[in-house]
């Protein structure tokens, strides 16, 4: 008898997002990354010349991204505690259209753009490969249709364009690629480092951005992230929905 076999597409849901871990699992992360990170600084210095005469190697970016994702502990949790661990160029009440107008041709500009008349919370992050934007970024979605409820349009930036492992995770924020760093630059969050600089990357320091309908800056939270401290944070997604609703008139 001939059998008639048809394909099915099975369409496979998404990981769960990322939570904090364990104890033991927190110790036993944190033997392998202290092994990791010292031979990760020891060959630092040797990139750095590499770059410094001129040379781009990718492949050392793409396995400290690696083994960021397998070795280092999640342990960062959020709080109510709004920071400015550094001075931004965009004062609260100016305009975010006027710090574009430079990028307004790029396709990053005009998704921002796209963007006007609607309240716009701005987060920018290192990328997929830090623990602390994993962490971040889950917190996040999990309250995602809070924001969505008070028509306040939830946007990421980050500079890695290697952006897959967010939607594999169930993050359905939107993720738009600063590859340059141009924002991060304009709005003076950017992270500089001869270490960030040898491994070929181009980081903001970890910001939050609330925008109102106009594109006025109501409030930010900018964070330095160490590569070394524990139980670091990141402002608590309720906080924000509160400032959000805030901002919102009143009918």
């Amino acid at each position: 008898m001939d059998r008639q076999f048809t394909r099915v597409k099975v369409r496979l849901s998404p990981e769960p997002l990322w939570q904090r871990d364990t104890k033991v699992r927190c110790l036993f992360q944190l033997i392998l990354s202290g092994l990791y990170m010292t031979g990760k600084y020891t060959l630092t210095p040797c990139l750095y010349l590499f770059r410094r005469m001129g040379l781009s190697p990718t492949l050392p970016n793409q396995i400290d991204a690696f083994m960021n994702r397998m070795v280092l502990p999640l342990t960062e949790r959020p709080d109510k505690v709004e920071r400015m661990d550094i001075l931004p160029t965009i004062k609260t009440g100016e305009l975010l259209h006027a710090f574009l107008s430079e990028h307004s041709a790029s396709p990053l500009g005009k998704r921002m753009y796209a963007m006007k008349g609607r309240p716009l919370l701005l987060v920018f992050i290192r990328g997929s490969w830090c623990s602390y934007s994993r962490l971040h970024m889950s917190h996040l979605q999990a309250h995602a249709p809070g924001f969505e409820a008070m028509g306040v349009q939830l946007a990421a930036i980050t500079s890695d364009k290697d952006i897959s492992l967010w939607k594999k995770r169930g993050i359905s924020i939107p993720i738009w690629v600063d590859k340059e760093g141009a924002l991060f630059k304009a709005l003076g969050i950017l992270k500089t480092s001869w270490t960030d600089y040898a491994w070929g990357r181009v980081l903001p320091h970890e910001s939050v951005f609330l925008f109102d309908s106009q594109g006025r800056l109501v409030f930010s939270d900018i964070r330095k992230i160490s590569a070394f401290r524990m139980q670091q944070t990141f402002l608590d997604a309720p906080y924000l929905l509160e400032r959000c609703r805030a901002m919102l008139p009143t009918n």
